[in-house]
């Protein structure tokens, strides 16, 4: 499973996550969090998923 396909996964089980967040919570606290930065970005952009 690819790096967005968890981000979507995760989300589906609790909304509003922060890039941080997400980082944490599938890589492990204080894992770099540039690549879900990148994904959430492209994710959006697609309308995929709302970012604030």
């Amino acid at each position: 499973m690819g790096l967005k396909e968890k981000i979507i996964l995760e989300l589906g089980k609790e909304d509003g996550l922060s890039d941080r967040e997400l980082t944490d919570k599938i890589l492990g606290m204080n894992a770099p969090q540039q690549a879900f930065n990148q994904a959430c970005r492209q994710l959006a952009d697609k309308g995929i998923i709302k970012r604030t």
